[in-house]
């Protein structure tokens, strides 16, 4: 799906393009959830395989989201990174605003204040915890034999709040979103979460992920579950032990891809849980290939690191330049035969500062648009909802939420939209 090629976004209100969407129908999903399409009970023919088609378009181009984070890149590097917070709401809207489901667009209300706070509320409650567990261990068993101790208690309270992050997200972006007027909703509590996925998550950490499969299928049962479109609820049918033998496979070939065996199986696992899912009597179908994923991913991550180290090299070597700092450190042999002296790598501290202060815009935006997004749009291509359902089932419950963001993901560095 080429730049040229990809369709504009329609007038959705429109009546031509409605009858254009039904003759080419454009099959996607979103990790958001999806209600019924526009047509009245007497318009959907039962007989008619493509009305039985849930009608789902994606009318993001590619060329519309570089120009937007080209802009982001520069109010990050002048507000110090600051306005991430703002960046990832934009991006989210963005990327909700041009899902379309049966000839309405789908709408996210999420504002970057609320990450903001959010990230906050985490950061110093995270650190408050840490600390007292600290100092708990410290004191009761000594330096020596508490340093070892704490090390294992750092890696399990973070892994515990990399699952609870998880939660977080989920709920916050599920709530901001709407769709016809109908608000969307994630019931549970972050305590009834951690309860259900206690028991697995333990077992995978003391099996060093040998039973992972278990600990995925506990938290995405419990999310979709919980997820509801106005009165219409999510289900999942999912089983760990139906995915176990692929993950076996991935867990023994991590040595020897250097971790890349995940990649596949994060594509694997999608389209798993993915099929398992049904919105009341809508059924999730996808062809999604894992192996697509695979190669978005590593062609992804290479093409997003040359493209941070190179911007880094560049700039550094200019404003050195600029500054009249240039230093022969190497000979043409490859001996070194003059090194910085202090003096001179104080008047390159300033090019290197402006690097550090590049990087991070750069790397986020290479590494959301080359392997977020183009996830997303596999997963929005091969994906269907199949069923019939009448749009008057689907009422509004509440209003939409408010309130801090999911903190603990922005804490943890989580990647994705």
């Amino acid at each position: 799906m080429t730049d040229d090629k990809k369709p504009g976004w329609p007038d959705l209100d429109d009546p031509a393009t409605t009858e254009d969407a039904d003759r080419n129908p454009t099959a996607v999903v979103t990790s958001v959830p999806m209600t019924a399409p526009a047509q009245e009970p007497s318009a959907i023919n039962a007989s008619d395989p493509v009305k039985q088609r849930w009608q789902l378009a994606y009318h993001g181009r590619r060329k519309d989201l570089r120009r937007m984070l080209f802009r982001h890149v520069l109010l990050l590097f002048a507000t110090v990174g600051t306005y991430w917070f703002w960046s990832r709401t934009n991006v989210r809207r963005y990327v909700w605003g041009h899902l379309s489901v049966g000839g309405s667009r789908l709408e996210y209300g999420g504002r970057g204040i609320e990450l903001f706070v959010g990230f906050v509320i985490a950061g110093l409650a995270v650190a408050l915890l840490l600390w007292a567990l600290q100092y708990m261990i410290l004191a009761s068993v000594g330096p020596l034999r508490g340093q070892a101790i704490w090390l294992g208690v750092l890696y399990l309270v973070f892994t515990a709040l990399g699952v609870l992050a998880i939660y977080s997200r989920h709920r916050y972006m599920l709530r901001r979103t709407t769709w016809r007027g109908i608000h969307c909703d994630v019931v549970g509590s972050p305590s009834g979460f951690a309860v259900r996925v206690a028991i697995p998550l333990l077992v995978t950490v003391l099996t060093l992920g040998f039973t992972y499969p278990w600990l995925a299928v506990s938290i995405q049962r419990y999310l979709v579950r919980n997820m509801s479109v106005g009165t219409l609820q999510f289900t999942y049918s999912g089983r760990g032990t139906a995915i176990i033998m692929p993950w076996l496979a991935c867990w023994f070939l991590l040595p020897f891809t250097l971790g890349l065996s995940l990649a596949w199986w994060r594509g694997f696992a999608l389209r798993y849980h993915l099929n398992n899912m049904q919105l009341g009597p809508l059924r999730f179908e996808t062809t999604l290939r894992p192996w697509r994923i695979f190669r978005i991913y590593v062609v992804g991550t290479i093409l997003a690191s040359l493209l941070v180290y190179g911007v880094v090299f560049v700039l550094t070597g200019i404003i050195a330049s600029m500054s009249g700092v240039l230093v022969d450190v190497f000979d043409p042999s490859g001996l070194i035969i003059n090194s910085p002296t202090f003096a001179q790598m104080t008047a390159l501290l300033p090019s290197l500062v402006f690097s550090l202060l590049i990087v991070f815009p750069v790397s986020y935006v290479a590494f959301l648009y080359l392997v977020s997004y183009m996830t997303l749009e596999h997963v929005f291509e091969t994906t269907v909802i199949r069923g019939l359902i009448d749009p008057d089932q689907v009422r509004k419950v509440q209003d939409r939420r408010s309130g801090p963001g999911d903190g603990l993901d922005i804490l943890l560095g989580m990647d994705g939209i």
